[in-house]
């Protein structure tokens, strides 16, 4: 295994130069002996040894994000557009502030903690975790801990940090907007049930959905709400059923653009005629909502800046134990697309 020495020896600098180019303190040394040092070790693949330096520093260098997996899904994080694209900020901000990041999969938040303890993390960004998970992971570790689009129990977000969208606010523009081009039977779908009942984005744009529709006079009804499922086996049934209903709506808004993509594709080979049928209105502004034809319209989110806002506050409460909000929520926009059109005045 190439050492620090081995370096120091090859590049002909001392153990310390090489140490300080290795944890940035570059005060001391020439860019052209960073450089010398910094080529020698790509050549030796040479790896940092985390542990060694956590013990010296204090300070690993590593933040963990930690997603949730769930094996009923049919597939993972990674494989989704959303959830990719936010994984990237991350990295690329962890990157640019000279960290490195651990990604892991948790089902048991409590292997989470284990785990925690084992790789020495200087600080945790959770996203995708179950409100019981997000309890779980709040309570049992004193890691420096940032939610994203954090979905928790009754009484547990004023004691979380969380980086997310103002989803109510985005859910009611989002059905005002369906309501202005003349749709009054406006159904809510998202996936699996839970979802309507944790504190979390899709409750929240629930929330934001009935609000609107109140203020337009309407009475949402307990129907309204529709929860697809988990599994690909649990939504297709649940999309017949919906299928058998379309009578009763007259557009339907769900809550991301992957269910939305999904639902239409559904319907479509179905002959179902959308826009002049059935209006869909979807919310994230992913590359879904734009590679399927008709275009979905959508609330857009900024995936990017989300993941590089949940970094900067991970740090902060890194560095001084505090940051300044406890509570951060972005706004959306609306993306027109296609799917989306004026209620006609006869049925199709």
């Amino acid at each position: 295994m190439v050492t620090i020495k081995d370096i120091a020896r090859e590049a002909g600098v001392s153990f310390t130069t090489v140490s300080n180019v290795i944890h940035g303190n570059y005060g001391h040394v020439s860019q052209a002996t960073v450089q010398r040092v910094r080529a020698v070790m790509e050549r030796m693949q040479y790896v940092p040894n985390m542990s060694a330096r956590g013990l010296v520093s204090r300070s690993s260098r590593l933040i963990a994000l930690a997603y949730g997996h769930d094996d009923r899904s049919e597939r993972t994080m990674l494989e989704d557009a959303f959830a990719s694209t936010l994984v990237g900020a991350v990295e690329r901000e962890v990157r640019a502030r000279k960290y490195y990041l651990l990604l892991t999969a948790v089902q048991d938040p409590d292997d989470l903690v284990q785990l925690l303890n084992t790789w020495n993390v200087d600080g945790l960004l959770a996203f995708g975790l179950s409100p019981k998970g997000a309890q779980v992971l709040r309570q049992n570790t004193q890691k420096p801990l940032v939610f994203i689009d954090g979905v928790f129990l009754p009484g547990e977000e004023s004691q979380c940090i969380n980086v997310g969208l103002e989803d109510r606010a985005a859910g009611a523009e989002m059905t005002e907007y369906l309501l202005a081009r003349g749709h009054r039977q406006i159904a809510f779908c998202c996936g699996p049930a839970q979802d309507l009942e944790s504190l979390g984005p899709t409750r929240e744009r629930m929330l934001g959905w009935e609000a609107a529709l109140r203020r337009a006079g309407i009475e949402p009804q307990a129907d309204w709400r529709i929860a697809l499922g988990q599994t690909r086996q649990e939504r297709r049934l649940q999309e017949q059923a919906l299928l058998s209903r379309l009578e009763e709506f007259t557009a339907l808004f769900i809550a991301n653009d992957m269910l939305a993509a999904e639902v239409q594709n559904f319907l479509l080979d179905r002959g179902v005629q959308i826009p002049a049928r059935l209006s869909i209105a979807g919310f994230d502004g992913s590359e879904y909502a734009s590679l399927v034809r008709p275009s979905i319209t959508t609330m857009r989110q900024d995936v990017r800046e989300k993941g590089a806002l949940a970094v900067r506050q991970l740090l902060a409460c890194m560095q001084s134990g505090t940051p300044e909000q406890r509570q951060i929520r972005l706004a959306c926009h609306l993306v027109e697309g296609a799917s989306t059109a004026q209620v006609p005045a006869v049925r199709v």
